[in-house]
């Protein structure tokens, strides 16, 4: 099998006890769980035999499973450097937000108030970041929050930090991915959000289709592009 090929050809080149590996794209021929799980054989071995790696890809949960540091190239050129987690939750650009899949891509105007920076999106709603917060110095901005970040409610939750974004919307979409389901959320002035929720957290709640629900964003969940 493709899996049992490329075991061999690591088990080789890690035979000559190298300084450096360089590993090119070794599971993209691969069907999903063996990919999945040959990255996870990369990891333990990477780790046992203490062996630097560079290890290319262009699959973020492939990146997510085998890497200690990431840094993400566009047009020949290192955009971002940082671990797996940095890069997720804190994208540099629009380009490093594609490949992490940060789901919500939203542009807005930058206003001053009291301890806090409003970000005021199309229609008029409102997303708060600290002013300490590192925000290009321009009249509007793009930012991101992470489906997984959202947290949905039937009713407006009342144990959120100061500073978070409450909005209303409908339920649009429902989208099965294994343990994880997207909700899509409807609000007004069309604006949509998605939301990521575990099977569990789903199966327990009011999230079909049609059904009214409260979002919460955190002013930390927020996080602004330089781009």
């Amino acid at each position: 099998s493709g899996g049992e090929k490329q075991r061999v050809a690591l088990a080789r080149a890690l035979a000559t006890k190298p300084r450096l590996l360089l590993l090119d794209e070794p599971v993209s021929a691969l069907d999903e769980d063996t990919r999945d799980s040959l990255c996870r054989q990369l990891k333990q071995v990477q780790q046992a035999t203490g062996t630097t790696t560079v290890h290319v890809c262009h699959n973020f949960a492939e990146m997510m499973t085998v890497a200690d540091r990431v840094g993400v190239i566009h047009q020949g050129e290192i955009i971002q450097v940082g671990t797996p987690e940095e890069v997720l939750r804190r994208p540099r650009n629009t380009f490093v937000a594609g490949f992490v899949q940060a789901g919500n891509l939203l542009d807005a105007e930058v206003q001053a108030g009291g301890e806090w920076l409003r970000l005021v999106c199309r229609g008029g709603f409102e997303f708060r970041i600290h002013r300490q917060a590192a925000v290009p110095e321009r009249p509007t901005v793009r930012f991101v929050v992470r489906p997984e970040s959202i947290r949905l409610e039937a009713d407006r939750p009342a144990d959120m930090p100061e500073g978070t974004t409450f909005l209303q919307g409908r339920v649009s979409h429902v989208t099965h991915l294994g343990p994880v389901v997207q909700v899509t959320v409807s609000c007004d002035n069309d604006l949509q959000l998605l939301a990521s929720l575990g099977k569990r957290e789903y199966d327990t709640g009011a999230w079909q289709v049609d059904h009214h629900v409260h979002a919460a964003v955190a002013p930390q969940d927020v996080h602004v592009l330089e781009d």
